[in-house]
């Protein structure tokens, strides 16, 4: 089972992201990347937190892995890039975290079991992170181009979404502390 502190903490990173997007005036490509390092930086701390804390060595492994592997991809692919324009790379960078959720939240939804509440929170918030990821691909492979502000507006959006989902599971009266 999920630590409760890792849901509060990441429905509060998620909350303050879609806040800042939301009352930022600007929303050009430098905003969206602030923003998705800060989310990024922030849930993948949580979720290699909660990952230590849990006595399954199986899901300390994967999330370690897959956290470690985001860093490092979104980390080298940014800086291998110097001429890339803050938008590209905020487009990069949000399909990446996207993929790496989706597969941590596929993992703990086969841990827990696909038919256990635990299991279908984590696919439904699998299919949040990977609808996402699969917008911000479309864009970074030229196949329906968004702009700068509906793009910060979508990760504005998502990050509001598992903001409520992650909030909605660490308040939940029928789970254990």
């Amino acid at each position: 089972m999920i630590n409760r502190k890792a849901l509060i903490l990441k429905a509060a990173i998620a909350a303050v992201t879609a806040i800042a997007i939301t009352f930022t005036q600007v929303h050009n490509g430098t905003v969206g990347l602030i923003a998705v390092l800060s989310f990024a930086t922030g849930t993948l701390a949580a979720e290699v937190w909660d990952a230590l804390t849990s006595g399954d060595s199986m899901l300390k492994g994967t999330v370690l892995r897959v956290a470690g592997g985001m860093i490092f991809l979104i980390g080298a692919l940014s800086y291998a890039s110097p001429g890339a324009d803050a938008f590209s790379v905020f487009v990069l960078d949000t399909m990446l975290i996207g993929y790496g959720l989706t597969a941590i939240s596929l993992f703990r939804a086969y841990k827990f079991g696909w038919g256990s509440t635990e299991g279908r929170d984590n696919i439904v918030l699998a299919v949040v992170h990977f609808s996402i990821a699969v917008l911000f691909a479309l864009d970074s492979f030229g196949i329906n181009k968004l702009g700068e502000v509906p793009a910060v507006g979508f990760f504005g959006a998502y990050a509001a979404i598992v903001a409520v989902l992650w909030g909605l599971r660490a308040f939940d009266p029928k789970r254990s502390s």
